[in-house]
């Protein structure tokens, strides 16, 4: 078995702390880049949401006009005499 300096350990330790501070700034890099990412999903979460209220507004809109409509066409249609 081949011995290890302690010149060679201590070159060990320096790249391992090299790699793990690399690991560290690309963790830091991950993390900002969930959190824009979390900020876009709320945003789209707030315009989804946006879209939905003004398609309710259109669907209850249009009841009311076809309420409107089916009225009016009533009261076009001549009604049936009875005779008794």
């Amino acid at each position: 078995m081949t011995e290890v300096s302690q010149e060679q350990l201590y070159g060990m330790v320096l790249d391992m702390e090299q790699h793990f501070r690399n690991l560290s700034d690309a963790l830091g890099d991950i993390k900002r880049e969930v959190k824009v990412i979390n900020g876009q999903l709320a945003a789209a979460e707030r315009d989804l949401s946006n879209v939905c209220v003004i398609l309710s507004r259109h669907d209850k809109r249009l009841d009311r006009i076809e309420r409107y409509l089916d009225l009016n066409s009533t009261a076009d249609r001549p009604q049936p005499h009875h005779d008794a």
